[in-house]
């Protein structure tokens, strides 16, 4: 008896699958606001190169007196929930759609690979990771300022 090779098959298009493969407590669509509000506050021609939204995941003082990093943490206030602490799965997520926003121009676009699909979704989580990072650290100066004990930024 000769048997055929297993086929590869996806249950969901790989764009619309998210990263994290357990039940999240996010809405489906609040990744795809955050990158919305992702794309229009960041200019495109701005970017560090190379499938990065950020230049590195250390933040400082300094980190937000650069322009870009300072119109990233806007976008992320803006539409990520006060309430709920940042997830790098979200953000990943995000990134992702952000990438289809941008015709592939930055994870490289839906890729027909499987090996190389898994190499720009992880590339998309650690993204997520970085603005993980950017965000707990933007909220944590908003605890230590003068409106002080309170996640709330005034923007």
């Amino acid at each position: 008896m000769i048997l055929s090779p297993p086929c590869l098959t996806f249950s969901a298009p790989c764009q619309s699958r998210p990263l994290a493969a357990w039940k999240t407590w996010w809405d489906p669509e609040l990744p795809k606001a955050i990158a919305e509000s992702l794309n229009s506050h960041i200019d495109p021609l701005q970017l560090p190169g190379k499938g990065c939204l950020l230049a590195n995941s250390h933040f400082n003082g300094n980190s937000l007196k650069d322009p870009h990093t300072a119109n990233v943490s806007e976008a992320m206030l803006l539409k990520y929930p006060e309430n709920r602490q940042p997830s790098g799965y979200l953000l990943g997520d995000s990134v992702m759609h952000l990438d289809v926003l941008w015709n592939g121009s930055l994870l490289g676009g839906v890729q027909d690979s499987p090996l190389k699909e898994n190499k720009r979704r992880e590339n998309a989580l650690g993204e997520g990771g970085k603005l993980k990072k950017l965000l707990s650290y933007v909220r944590s100066l908003a605890l230590k300022s003068e409106n002080g004990k309170s996640q709330r930024l005034h923007i």
